[in-house]
Formats: C-alpha cells, sequence, structure tokens
C-alpha cells in the first residue's frame, strides 16, 4: 500500500491496512510527512517531495526480502496493537490528572513570585 500525503494529520488508513495484514505480509510505504509515520517507523518512509527518492523506495519495497517485510508488518501490527484507543485513553487521562495537579500548586506559587498580584 503506498499512502503519500504531502502533509497530514493521523492517518488512520496506514494503520488500518497494518491492521488488516494478519497474515503479516504486504509492505507499506508511507509518507515520512503523514502522522503514523512517528508510529509506522518500520514501513518505507518517503518523502513525497522527493521523486526520485519516491521511486527508489517503491522499488524497494517491491523488491525486499519476504521475511524482512513480514518482520517489519509484524513489528508495526504489534505496535498499533500495543497502542489502541484504551492505551491513549489512559495516556490522556493520566496527563490531564497530572495538570490537575499541578494546577492546584499554582496560586501558591503565584502568591509567592508576586505577593498581591
Amino acid at each position: 500500500m503506498v499512502v503519500t500525503p504531502l502533509r497530514d494529520g493521523m492517518n488512520l488508513v496506514a494503520k488500518e491496512y497494518v491492521a488488516a495484514r494478519a497474515d503479516d505480509t504486504g509492505a507499506l510505504v508511507l509518507s515520512e510527512f503523514a502522522g503514523a509515520a512517528n508510529e509506522l517507523e518500520d514501513a518505507f518512509l518517503v518523502n513525497p517531495h522527493d521523486v526520485d527518492g519516491l521511486k527508489e523506495t517503491l522499488l524497494q519495497a517491491l523488491d525486499a526480502d519476504p521475511a524482512d517485510l513480514s518482520r517489519r508488518m509484524a513489528a508495526m501490527r504489534a505496535h498499533i496493537t500495543e497502542n489502541d484507543i484504551h492505551a491513549w485513553a489512559r495516556a490522556y487521562l493520566t496527563a490531564l490528572d497530572h495538570t490537575g495537579q499541578l494546577a492546584r500548586h499554582l496560586p501558591r506559587q503565584r502568591e509567592a513570585l508576586a505577593p498581591g498580584v
């Protein structure tokens, strides 16, 4: 699969492709500008502005050893399995709780730094 946006948020198409590859076959050529590139480091990452580099990466993915493709896909599947919506929610709520704890200390710090303000 080739996913090469010039600019993108979190591209779920790439993650869905990886999730659907239960047999760990296939290759993912992914723009380094896609949000999912930070998580799918085992994809064949490309700069879609670099046409020659894109061509070379496509050829590399097409000619890759099946064992390497399987290793890459298994690693990406493991990552998205571990970092699902539940993991995101836990991390978000933990950060939110931490922010609340910090906010409770701010009034005292403000008074200490700028009395009467």
